[in-house]
């Protein structure tokens, strides 16, 4: 059995714990997130549909749109926690340039908040 922890974000920042998950590979896909302030409490949640596509995407959309939600929240401390995984295949700088750029094309910039 592995023990985790979940850490509670400093206060003035805001964790999001994110996920993307398919049913196949490709298959039906979903992203969630969920947003927590330093004392625990959740103070927002989103979960989508996505179609068919593959679970890495899913997982990759998850951060993405957690990251954009929260910016639009005006949540610009955040702590983003995601898979160890998913951070080689997608938070090297070339690929998530690449990746947000469908998604970030609204002013979001990426820039504007500080991850953690």
């Amino acid at each position: 059995m592995l023990e985790c922890y979940w850490y509670l974000p400093p206060p003035g920042c805001i964790k999001v714990n994110t996920d993307g998950a398919s049913s196949g590979n490709p298959g039906n896909a979903g992203w969630a997130t969920i947003y927590r302030d330093h004392n625990g409490t959740v103070i927002g949640t989103y979960i989508e549909g996505l179609g068919v596509i593959k679970n890495y995407e899913a997982k990759s959309t998850a951060v993405v749109e957690g990251i954009t939600k929260a910016i639009e929240q005006g949540w610009l401390h955040i702590w983003v926690q995601w898979t160890q995984i998913l951070q080689q295949r997608l938070i090297r700088p070339f690929k998530l340039t690449m990746f947000c750029g469908k998604y970030w094309q609204h002013g979001i910039e990426l820039n504007s908040a500080t991850l953690m």
